[in-house]
């Protein structure tokens, strides 16, 4: 049997030699290491010309944020402390996969919460469990990380191969409205999906003025393990959503969040959601710890855009705790890139007063991916986020 002991250290390995790769590897002049890299505001990475320079405007050019993090909201804060870590941790508990929400503080910390579908083996099948919370009128959504008891999960958390986006992810992002990279425009959307479209232009049409939407869509990329994973409980996950959409018309949104694995499923959860939900568009918002890369840069340009679409009504951040390595999973060298609005924590033991910072742009150098690869430590991983370790050790089931 394979154990989270044995595994870990393979785990760790592949982390750290990733990055190592990523920060020795060489590219020729003129040829970037992602197509769409959108950092702190304004400052896109530019699209390469025809010369191999870069085009030139107002704004500063950069593949990734150095600006300094700011310190949390206490809105932000508190979502954490009191949603996302105690579902995230309850999810790595047993009582929920047995129609129990008894699971100890995790779950004492919810307690009018109520759990009404839940699903997954572990293995070939991740698990998840969805429910209202009667006090936010939110529809709960969440993952639970991978479980290396089942083999069937190796080949998910380790494959670094991209895939095409599911249809149901691309039908979230075709939402998004074409954009005319020939241009100029103030709309924050715009801003971000500039460079990328200008990049595509250049590359795959250089004869074209413009790019749609479904460009981007086509070149969109992400981990083949990851969206094979993901596939396999989605349907399930998706029909109890809408279940407790119909039986909660007063519902103000849905809270999609997860650790680990379940993390980066989770992102895929928020956004195929969004493309899902029929009617009024309810609020989608996706709140994830230690959450690995999860595609491309052009993926991740789109999973932005969507957040900054006012009218698409969705919300994404990711905490980052300490010197955690798997959040730096998978590489940058072949294209593997965050999306914004990462939150660190900087602490090793992070309690619900530590510091807690929120890092603009993608990639941002101040925050996790300022940590050096030979201070990387596994038990990070784990937490504390904010008070809270999210693993199996937290839960005391009855």
């Amino acid at each position: 049997m394979v154990t989270s002991t044995s595994i870990f250290p393979l785990l760790g390995a592949l982390s750290v030699a990733s990055t190592l790769w990523t920060t020795t590897t060489a590219f020729p002049a003129g040829q970037s290491r992602s197509l769409f890299s959108e950092v702190n505001g304004t400052h896109i990475r530019a699209a390469s010309t025809s010369s191999g320079s870069t085009s030139s405007s107002s704004s500063s050019y950069a593949l990734t944020s150095s600006s300094d993090p700011v310190p949390l909201s206490a809105d932000l804060r508190q979502l954490i402390t009191t949603k996302t870590t105690k579902f995230n941790g309850a999810a790595y508990c047993s009582s929920p996969f047995k129609g129990q929400w008894r699971c100890g503080p995790l779950c004492d910390a919810v307690p009018d919460f109520q759990l009404t579908a839940w699903g997954g083996d572990g293995g070939v099948h991740q698990r998840y469990f969805v429910g209202w919370n009667p006090s936010s009128k939110e529809i709960i959504a969440t993952r639970q990380g991978a479980d290396f008891t089942h083999f069937a999960t190796i080949p998910y958390a380790l494959d670094f191969t991209y895939a095409r986006l599911h249809p149901d992810i691309a039908q979230a992002f075709s939402r998004i409205p074409s954009l005319n990279t020939s241009t100029p425009s103030n709309s924050s959307t715009q801003n971000i999906l500039t460079g990328a479209l200008a990049a595509l232009a250049s590359i795959f049409s250089p004869s074209k003025g413009n790019t749609s939407t479904a460009d981007l869509i086509a070149h969109a990329r992400v981990n083949a393990g990851f969206q094979s994973a993901w596939s396999q409980s989605y349907p399930a996950l998706r029909t109890a959503v809408e279940a407790q959409l119909a039986a909660h018309p007063d519902a103000r949104g849905i809270f999609v969040s997860g650790h680990s694995l379940g993390a980066a499923l989770s992102v895929l959860d928020g956004v195929a959601l969004r493309g899902a939900v029929k009617g009024k568009v309810i609020p989608v918002q996706v709140s994830v710890t230690g959450q690995p890369r999860v595609g491309n840069a052009v993926f991740a340009g789109l999973v932005d855009a969507l957040g900054r679409d006012g009218s698409q009504k969705f919300a994404y951040h990711r905490v980052s705790h300490h010197h955690d390595p798997f959040v730096h999973l998978f590489p940058t060298v072949v294209g593997y890139e965050h999306s914004m609005n990462e939150i660190w924590l900087p602490d090793t033991n992070s309690s619900s007063t530590s510091n807690a910072f929120f890092c603009s742009g993608r990639e941002n150098q101040r925050c996790a991916a300022s940590v050096p690869t030979n201070s990387y430590s596994l038990l990070d991983h784990a937490g504390p986020y904010l008070g809270t370790i999210i693993a199996p050790l937290s839960c005391t089931d009855s």
